[in-house]
């Protein structure tokens, strides 16, 4: 691995480890706080070990907001699926003589990489953070149906509409970089590092040093993700419905 130091001979020093992840899946606390606890008793009987010193650990947050992309001449059961999948609590007033003229589909995903430090010295070890590097990724599509032909009305109508779920959810991207920035500042703020273990428990302390920072920004993603919601149903309300169903002539 890359050499970060130049030690005395004989001391440890830091080599790099660099960790990719993605935030998905959701962690139970529960099960990270009995993990932590299960391990205490075997920290206590752990070979001390002089760690060498090193730098404040930094993060850095990037905005991935790719371009919209529209998609038209979309397929009914395709809508109706992403709707369904995206919606579960609207999705049953959907019948089968509802027709969707239109659908924004934006997936806002934060990926993670982190870049770790570990120093050993016979069975005994230090595992240190350097950076965390995030990406908020923002990748919308908007689908407009297969009976709304380009370049129509009624096009131009669901068009519009579903703009008004991309411009939010812009807004939403803008807010949501600072907050991320605390989050992260907050979760790393709070570890004693760098962290002391064995050799043969590295990979495991690695495990766990990253979990608790994504714990910290899953939450964060949670509440961006419930004010979004609540955002965008503010957007598909009946009079907006009725709004967009006036503007063409033949649906008057």
């Amino acid at each position: 691995g890359r050499t970060f130091c130049a030690p005395a001979t004989g001391a440890a020093r830091w080599t790099g480890n660099r960790r990719a992840g993605r935030l998905i899946v959701r962690v139970i606390a529960a099960t990270i706080i009995l993990f932590i606890l299960a391990l205490a008793p075997e920290a206590q009987a752990q070979p001390r070990i002089q760690c060498p010193t090193m730098d404040a650990p930094i993060f850095n947050l990037n905005v991935d907001n790719r371009p919209v992309r529209i998609i038209p001449n979309a397929d009914q059961n395709r809508m109706r699926q992403l709707y369904t999948r995206h919606n579960p609590g609207r999705a049953a007033g959907l019948t089968s003589h509802h027709s969707i003229g239109g659908l924004h589909h934006g997936e806002i995903t934060l990926r993670t990489q982190f870049n770790m430090l570990q120093a050993t010295q016979g069975s005994a070890a230090c595992l240190g953070l350097q950076s965390l590097d995030m990406t908020l990724v923002y990748d919308p599509i908007i689908y407009i149906s297969s009976d709304r032909p380009r370049g129509s009305c009624e096009y131009n109508a669901a068009l519009e509409h579903e703009y008004k779920h991309h411009n939010t959810d812009l807004l939403v991207l803008r807010q949501a970089a600072p907050l991320l920035r605390a989050a992260a500042q907050r979760s790393i703020s709070s570890l004693r590092l760098p962290l002391q273990t064995q050799t043969s428990q590295l990979a495991q302390a690695r495990e766990q040093l990253q979990q608790q920072i994504t714990d910290q920004l899953n939450l964060e993603m949670d509440r961006i993700e419930k004010q979004r919601n609540q955002r965008q149903a503010l957007i598909d309300t009946p009079a907006e419905y009725q709004r967009v169903a006036s503007i063409c002539p033949s649906r008057r």
